[in-house]
């Protein structure tokens, strides 16, 4: 610490202290080289196996993570299921996650932008994460359909959600929107082979089963049948490991 005399500082010199340097011993710098040589190759052969060119028959997905406007968490799920219901009476989806605690959810959001936006903007929401693995499959186009057909309800859906909002959606044009997309989705399943990918069959099934309940349920809005499709969808595609 300086010391002050009168109206100045006064640097007092600090005495030279001989520094003890540490010698460092050859077997401590070999496991120091071993050690980094092993994380290196490591991350060799990660980039390696990611650049790597796939067999013909290969096709590969990329991870990716959703976000979601998390409102509410509760452990009952009675209560998960009330809270639910408010949410879906002011526009939101509703969609209830459970990762150990039910979580109640406005929306989904394909950027953590998007989300945040929303959570500044709603109180006691926070952004909630989900990543959909992604991985090497067969080169099947009804395949690939299949396990990114979430983007493509995402894309629609979500849209006509916000231009619904802003009144710039009928209830008509949401329908014909959800028709198209539920031909799409039964095109997708017809051909694909349920035998060899029966998990992936049963989850185009429960996309089927919500894209029809947007068109069936009379007890809330259209913008909150989306959210909550959409929400509902994508997380059923984080199942599909």
């Amino acid at each position: 610490m300086q010391q002050y005399y009168g109206d100045q500082v006064r640097i007092i010199p600090k005495n030279e202290k001989k520094v003890r340097r540490m010698r460092v011993s050859g077997k401590n710098r070999g496991v120091k080289f071993v050690v980094f040589t092993v994380v290196l190759c490591a991350v060799a052969l990660f980039v390696v196996s990611l650049l790597a060119p796939l067999p013909a028959d290969k096709t590969r997905l990329f991870d990716r993570t959703w976000y979601f406007v998390k409102t509410h968490e509760t452990e009952e799920y009675e209560k998960s299921l009330l809270e639910s219901e408010n949410v879906k009476e002011r526009g939101g989806g509703g969609f209830v996650i459970n990762d150990g605690k039910f979580c109640i959810t406005v929306a989904v959001f394909d950027t953590f932008d998007k989300a945040n936006s929303v959570v500044n903007k709603t109180e006691n929401s926070t952004v909630y994460e989900l990543n959909l693995s992604g991985g090497v499959i067969d080169r099947n186009d009804n395949l690939k359909g299949a396990m990114t057909v979430h983007a493509k309800i995402y894309n629609q859906l979500i849209s006509l959600a916000n231009d619904y909002d802003s009144l710039l959606c009928s209830d008509a044009l949401a329908m014909f929107v959800v028709d198209e997309l539920i031909m799409e989705v039964e095109s997708v399943q017809s051909n694909l082979d349920s035998e060899k990918y029966p998990t992936v069959a049963i989850y185009l099934k429960k996309v089927l089963q919500s894209l029809n309940l947007v068109k069936n349920d009379e007890n809330h809005t259209v913008p909150s049948r989306l959210r909550y499709c959409v929400s509902e969808v994508i997380y059923l595609r984080s199942k599909i490991t």
